[in-house]
């Protein structure tokens, strides 16, 4: 399971979790979710996983397509219907988008290959129904003033309800929709979603830096490493320290000096301070006299 998350600094920190235990395995800094950055996270892994739970970021989606072109793919739920809710809003005003809506979120409902079987039908048949909406285009000539005409000759009519609707059936034909009904069915089970990385990893990192708010770019870097670290199978913190980290100063005394006698600065006098009892500048007053 991959997943990034991005951080009030403006990094982004990718993070790849074991879909079974929730042990981090891999993690990368980056500017933001890139290529480059998704190339580095997934070269770690020497062997491909079986099966990817991700979201439908377009630079993941490319990255694991050239570098593990045999890893079966769960997309989220949530981020699909996330995207769906984008298109329609949660209260579509017409019926195809009514309809279209209530299949997005049907989507949980699905757990068997019966399940599969009548939502893929009922896909097709709002297709079959609602095509003419779909395929539906406007001309500049006959509406001048839409803002569209400036740059288009045309255009379609209802582009959110067509994009929606591609999404659905774009993913099921890609094999990336029902995944974990394939795996259920062999008593393999898989997530759905990624809420796995998103409570137990990212969740974990934003609370961190929200209670420790105060620290530099830098420390905060080196917590959110820290955190990652100890989420991993086996971690070891001791065995990483470098020697100064294992051996830290010695606490100074309350007097400012070192345990072994060194003084630090200038000691605490018992004498009278002639600032305490006279003023740098002329003015009135009794103990000046």
């Amino acid at each position: 399971m991959i997943d990034g998350t991005y951080l009030k600094t403006g990094k982004c920190l990718l993070i790849a979790i074991d879909g079974d235990t929730s042990k981090v395995l891999a993690w990368q800094w980056a500017n933001k979710e890139t290529k480059t950055a998704y190339t580095t996270l997934l070269s770690r892994f020497v062997f491909p996983p079986e099966v990817l739970v991700c979201d439908g970021n377009r630079a993941l989606e490319n990255t694991y397509t050239r570098l593990w072109p045999h890893t079966n793919i769960q997309r989220c739920l949530v981020h699909v219907l996330r995207d769906c809710r984008r298109d329609l809003t949660s209260a579509p005003k017409s019926m195809a988008g009514r309809a279209l809506w209530k299949l997005a979120k049907d989507l949980f409902e699905v757990q068997t290959y019966d399940d599969v079987a009548d939502w893929v039908a009922r896909l097709h048949a709002w297709y079959q129904y609602y095509k003419h909406l779909l395929n539906e285009k406007t001309f500049a000539k006959n509406c001048p003033t839409d803002p569209h005409a400036a740059k288009h000759t045309w255009w379609w009519t209802h582009p959110h309800l067509r994009r929606c609707y591609t999404r659905l059936e774009t993913l099921y034909q890609e094999g990336k929709l029902f995944t974990y009904v394939d795996y259920a069915e062999i008593d393999t089970p898989i997530d759905r979603t990624t809420n796995r990385i998103e409570g137990g990893v990212n969740q974990q990192i934003k609370l961190l830096l929200t209670n420790h708010r105060g620290m530099p770019p830098e420390h905060q870097r080196r917590a959110c490493d820290w955190l990652c670290y100890m989420k991993t199978p086996d971690p070891d913190p001791y065995h990483i320290l470098n020697d100064s980290q294992k051996t830290p100063p010695h606490p100074t005394s309350e007097r400012g000096e070192q345990n072994h006698g060194e003084q630090l600065g200038p000691g605490w006098g018992t004498g009278i301070q002639w600032n305490d009892f006279h003023t740098p500048t002329p003015y009135p007053n009794t103990t000046d006299n």
